[in-house]
C-alpha cells in the first residue's frame, strides 16, 4: 500500500535531532539518586507528595500518577482519575515510558534496541517550579506550561526532556511534562472491544489524546499546590506532540483546560475510523496496520493462520467476546511485533481518529475556518530544513560509508527535495491553519532557520541536517550545554550566538505563557513578534545575526505558489522528466491524509498541461522517512 507523505512526515517516529547519535553517542554517566527535600512537601487531591531540589534552581516532582494504570479491563479505555494514596509519596524518579520499541530515537541503551521498553503503567507527569521558600500568594500564582513530547505518537517519553525545567526559574513558570499511551495501546479501534454499554470515550480509540486531556484535568485540579495558576495554562507540543496540540484545539472534552497553545512542527493529520479499522481490501480500505490487519498479523504470528486470507477468515468467524479476550491477553511485546518490520522498525499506525465524540468527524482545517474549535492564543511554526534528517537516511538520496557515516549522493538534488518537503510542511502545518484561525483570535507563526552546525571530519552537519526537524527544541528550552543538548551538532565557536538565540526564543515562549502574546519576549527588548494578519500572513524568523537574525517575514506559502515552483523547476531542468514532475506533485498534494488540502484526481491529471495522465499517482510511494 502506498505511503502517505504528510502522514509519514508529521507522524515521524524518529526525532530528527537524534539521527546521528549512532555516530556520537557516549555511554550514560550514572547520576546519584535524588533525595527528598522537606521544603517540597505538597498536598494534592491524591495525597501528600514530596519531591527534591533539582538542577536549574528548581524543585521537581517526578512520576506523579495522573490516571489509574491502563491495564487489564482499562486497556483500550479512556483514562480513569488516579486513586489516592496513604502516607507521603516520594516523587523522585521519572515514571516508566509507555511501551515502545527501544531505538536511537528514544534514547534506549544499545543493548535494548529492537526490544520492547517501558510498561503499560505509564500515565505519569512531572512538575518543576522555581525553588522558593514560600508559595506565591493566590493572586500571584505562576503561569503553567505543559510539554507534550514528540515521537510520532509511537515512541518517546517525558523523561527524554528534563531540560524543560530550564524555563521554570528564570521566567517564574510552572513546567509540566506528560507521558501518554503510544502506538496500538494509544490509538486502536476494533469493534470487538466494544458493546452496547461501552461509553463514547471508551469506544473512541483516541486513548493517547484522552490521556493528555486527563493530564490537563489533573493540572486544573492540582497545579495551585505547586504555585501554578490553573487559569493560565499553555500546552506545548513538538512533532507528534504538535499534532496532538492541534487536535486538542478541536476536541470538545479539552475546552477550558488550557488557555494558550503552541505546535512546534506539528500538523493537521487525522484518520477516519474506516482507515483505522477496516481491512485494507475493504470497499473503504483501511491502513496496512489497521485494527483488522493487526489482528490478522497476530493470528499469523501465533501460527493460527498460514497467510493473511486464512487469518481474515478466522477473524471474521471469531466470537466478539473471544476476540476481545484474545486482544487483551496479548502482551505489549506481542502487539508491537504486529507492527514491526525487520525486527527493529516500528511501522506507523493510524491515530487521532475523527470518531465524532473525542474528535469531530470534519477535517480540522474546516473547523478552524468556521471557528468551531477552542480559539485560544496560538503559535505554530516549522523548521527551514524539516525533512533533511529524514532524507539523510533515505537510500534514494544518500548512503552510509562503512555502514555508519552518512553521505549525500547529489547535494543539489538532496537540497531541492528537502526544500519541497519543508515547504509542504510549512504550508499545511503552519500557513494554511494560521490563515484559517486568524479570523477568530490572535495567532502567531515562526520559522526556525539556525543551521550553523559543526563539521565533523567529512560530515558537514549544516548541509546534512541544517535547521532540521526537532533542532529548535533545545533553543526553546535554553538548553545549550551538554548533557542537556540533544546530540552534539554545535561547536564551541557558535556558543555565544546560539546562546543568545536560545535566550530570545525561551523569552518569547515565556511571555506567551504569561500574556497570550510573544510580543518582545519576557525580557522586553526583543524584536516585536507580530500576529499573523488575516489575508496577509507574516511570521517571525529565528536565525543567527550573520544570516539576518530575528526578523519578521511575509514569505507566506500558498499551494498555487508551490505548484508553480514545480513547473518552473521542470522548465529550467532542475526536474529532469515529466514523470519526476508528476511524482513530486503526487507526493506533495495527492499522497497526503490531511483532509481538506488533498488535491483531486482530476486536478492531478490536469497539472502542467495534462502530462501526469500518463503516470498514475498511486504508483508513487511517498517520501520515505526513518
Amino acid at each position: 500500500m502506498r505511503k502517505f507523505v504528510v502522514m509519514a512526515l508529521f507522524a515521524a517516529a524518529v526525532l530528527g535531532a537524534f539521527v546521528l547519535w549512532r555516530i556520537m553517542a557516549t555511554p550514560d554517566i550514572p547520576t546519584p539518586p535524588h533525595v527528598a527535600a522537606q521544603a517540597t512537601e505538597r498536598i494534592i487531591a491524591q495525597g501528600r507528595l514530596v519531591g527534591f531540589a533539582d538542577e536549574s534552581n528548581t524543585y521537581a516532582w517526578l512520576g506523579i500518577p495522573y490516571a489509574q494504570p491502563p491495564v487489564g479491563e482499562l486497556r483500550w479505555r479512556a483514562p480513569r482519575p488516579p486513586r489516592p494514596w496513604q502516607g507521603t509519596r516520594e516523587a523522585l524518579q521519572f515514571g516508566a515510558a509507555c511501551p515502545q520499541l527501544g531505538s536511537v530515537s528514544n534514547g534506549a541503551p544499545r543493548e535494548a534496541h529492537g526490544t520492547v521498553i517501558g510498561a503499560e503503567d505509564c500515565l505519569t507527569l512531572n512538575v518543576w517550579a522555581p525553588r522558593v521558600a514560600l508559595l506565591p500568594p493566590f493572586k500571584q500564582r505562576l503561569p503553567v506550561m505543559v510539554w507534550v513530547h514528540g515521537g510520532g505518537n509511537v515512541n518517546g517519553s517525558s523523561a527524554m526532556y528534563p531540560f524543560v525545567r530550564n524555563l521554570a526559574d528564570p521566567y517564574r513558570l510552572i513546567v509540566v511534562s506528560v507521558n501518554y499511551r503510544l502506538g496500538l495501546l494509544g490509538w486502536f479501534h476494533h469493534p470487538s472491544l466494544y458493546d452496547a454499554d461501552t461509553g463514547a470515550e471508551d469506544r473512541s480509540g483516541n486513548y493517547g489524546l484522552l490521556d493528555i486531556i486527563q493530564a490537563l484535568h489533573w493540572v486544573q485540579e492540582n497545579i495551585a499546590a505547586f504555585g501554578g495558576d490553573p487559569d493560565r495554562v499553555t500546552v506545548v507540543g513538538e512533532s507528534g506532540g504538535g499534532f496532538d496540540v492541534y487536535s486538542l484545539l478541536a476536541a470538545p472534552a479539552a475546552r477550558g483546560l488550557f488557555h494558550g497553545a503552541i505546535a512546534q512542527s506539528g500538523g493537521l493529520g487525522r484518520s477516519t475510523l474506516e482507515y483505522a479499522e477496516n481491512y485494507r481490501d475493504d470497499p473503504v480500505p483501511g491502513h496496512e496496520r489497521s485494527a483488522r490487519e493487526v489482528v490478522n498479523q497476530l493470528l499469523m504470528l501465533d501460527g493460527r493462520a498460514g497467510d493473511r486470507q486464512q487469518a481474515k477468515t478466522i477473524q471474521n468467524g471469531m466470537d466478539t467476546a473471544a476476540l476481545r479476550a484474545y486482544l487483551r491477553d496479548k502482551t505489549p511485546a506481542q502487539l508491537l511485533a504486529a507492527i514491526t518490520e525487520d525486527g527493529d522498525k516500528t511501522i506507523m499506525v493510524p491515530d487521532l481518529f475523527g470518531d465524532g465524540e473525542v474528535l469531530p468527524k470534519e477535517d480540522l482545517l474546516t473547523l478552524f475556518r468556521e471557528g468551531r474549535y477552542t480559539p485560544v492564543p496560538f503559535i505554530a511554526g516549522s523548521n527551514h530544513d524539516e525533512t533533511k534528517p529524514f532524507n539523510l537516511f533515505n537510500p534514494e538520496f544518500s548512503g552510509l560509508r562503512f555502514g555508519v557515516l552518512p553521505y549525500v549522493r547529489d547535494q543539489a538534488q538532496f537540497d531541492r527535495i528537502s526544500a519541497y518537503g519543508a515547504k509542504q510542511w510549512k504550508l499545511f502545518a503552519v500557513d494554511q491553519p494560521l490563515a484559517a484561525m486568524s479570523a477568530h483570535g490572535p495567532v502567531f507563526g515562526y520559522r526556525f532557520d539556525w543551521d550553523d552546525l559543526l563539521n565533523l571530519l567529512v560530515l558537514d552537519m549544516g548541509k546534512l541536517i541544517g535547521a532540521g526537524h526537532a533542532q529548535e527544541i533545545n533553543f526553546v528550552f535554553n538548553a545549550m550545554q551538554p548533557p542537556q543538548m540533544i546530540g552534539t551538532f554545535y561547536g564551541n565557536a557558535s556558543l555565544p550566538a546560539r546562546t543568545a538565540l536560545a535566550r530570545a526564543m525561551s523569552s518569547y515562549w515565556a511571555e506567551f505563557a504569561y500574556s497570550g502574546r510573544p510580543g518582545r519576549g519576557r525580557d522586553g527588548y526583543l524584536p516585536e513578534w507580530g500576529a499573523w494578519q488575516s489575508g496577509a500572513g507574516s511570521f517571525i524568523v529565528f536565525d543567527s545575526l550573520a544570516d539576518g537574525g530575528i526578523r519578521m517575514s511575509d514569505e507566506v506559502l500558498t499551494e498555487q505558489a508551490l505548484r508553480r515552483q514545480l513547473q518552473d523547476d521542470r522548465a529550467s531542468g532542475l526536474i529532469d522528466s515529466d514523470r519526476q514532475l508528476c511524482r513530486w506533485f503526487a507526493e506533495l498534494f495527492i499522497n497526503t491524509t490531511i483532509p481538506g488540502v488533498r488535491a483531486s484526481e482530476s486536478d492531478y491529471a490536469d497539472f502542467a498541461g495534462g502530462v501526469c495522465k500518463a503516470y498514475p499517482a498511486a504508483e508513487f510511494p511517498g517520501m520515505r522517512t526513518l
